[in-house]
C-alpha cells in the first residue's frame, strides 16, 4: 500500500447547507448573461436572509418555463419540494421566502 494513501482516513462530513435552490440553466441562459445577474441576486438574498444554510445549484431545464420567467426550485428534508416561476417584475426576497417556509399545514398554499 502506498505509504501517501494510508495517512489519510476518510471522515464523513454534513454539509454547511441543508436546503438548496435550483435555478434552470436554459432560463439562465435565456437572460443572456448565462444568468449571472440573478444567480447574484438570488445568492445575496439567499445569504441576507439565510446565510450559509441554504446553498444554490444550476440544473437542467424543467420545460415549464413560460416567456420572459425564470424557474425556481427548492429542495429541502424539512417540506415539500416547490417550484415558482419569477417574472421581471417579481420581489426576489418574497419568492425565497415561499419556497424555504416550513409549509403550515392549516392554509390551503401547500
Amino acid at each position: 500500500m502506498d505509504m501517501a494513501l494510508a495517512e489519510f482516513t476518510a471522515v464523513p462530513e454534513k454539509p454547511a447547507f441543508t436546503d438548496s435552490i435550483h435555478l434552470c440553466s436554459k432560463c439562465c441562459r435565456k437572460l443572456g448573461d448565462d444568468g449571472k445577474g440573478l444567480r447574484k441576486a438570488v445568492k445575496a438574498a439567499l445569504r441576507d436572509a439565510y446565510g450559509d444554510a441554504v446553498t444554490l445549484e444550476k440544473t437542467d431545464c424543467f420545460s415549464l418555463c413560460p416567456k420572459g420567467g425564470q424557474v425556481i426550485a427548492a429542495y429541502s428534508k424539512n417540506q415539500p419540494r416547490r417550484l415558482v416561476i419569477l417574472e421581471p417584475d417579481s420581489e426576489l426576497p418574497l419568492a425565497l421566502d415561499y419556497l424555504l417556509r416550513l409549509p403550515d399545514f392549516n392554509s390551503s398554499d401547500r
